[in-house]
């Protein structure tokens, strides 16, 4: 994505009615009190930081350096303690076991995100 998009990613992510609708989202699940979040594709990074205001030791991946840059500024602008760092889902796959909720943003903002609790999966899966 170019800069021009990924400023543009930002400003969308800005709206009153995408930060609520994703806010919403991430409430629905239980306080993190503590607990990791990793999300892949974060993009400007919205949804980490409004993991870690819920509680969560989040951290955001995408493969867009520029989205990555921008996701670091806006959280050091708003103090929100996030890492981001530059990756996709291909190299993430190491992350997946050692946090508790992962979460895909799917392609464009008119898809619904894939959250899933990670731990109770990996119980169940054994």
């Amino acid at each position: 994505m170019s800069k021009v998009g990924a400023y543009f990613f930002a400003y969308i992510q800005g709206a009153a009615f995408y930060r609520e609708l994703h806010k919403h989202a991430v409430t629905l699940l239980p306080e993190g009190a503590g607990r990791t979040w990793l999300d892949i594709g974060c993009g400007p990074g919205l949804v980490p930081q409004l993991a870690t205001e819920h509680g969560y030791l989040a951290f955001g991946r995408d493969i867009d350096p520029e989205m990555i840059a921008i996701a670091q500024r806006l959280a050091k602008r708003r103090g929100i303690r996030v890492k981001f760092e530059i990756g996709g889902i291909g190299s993430s796959a190491p992350y997946v076991r050692l946090v508790d909720v992962f979460f895909k943003t799917t392609t464009g903002a008119e898809g619904w995100p894939a959250c899933q609790d990670m731990r109770k999966k990996e119980k169940q899966r054994y």
